[in-house]
């Protein structure tokens, strides 16, 4: 994020919406690979 931040001026709105999109993608991520709806990537 340091380099799009730099580059581009992310508003500090748009930094925290993003941050918590993310933060609920990952948790859905992984709800989903425990349900074993999703295939785990090793390595």
């Amino acid at each position: 994020m340091l380099i799009f931040k730099v580059n581009h001026g992310m508003s500090p709105r748009m930094e925290k919406e993003m941050r918590q999109y993310f933060k609920e993608l990952k948790k859905e991520m992984a709800s989903a690979t425990a349900r074993g709806e999703v295939r785990v990537k090793t390595g």
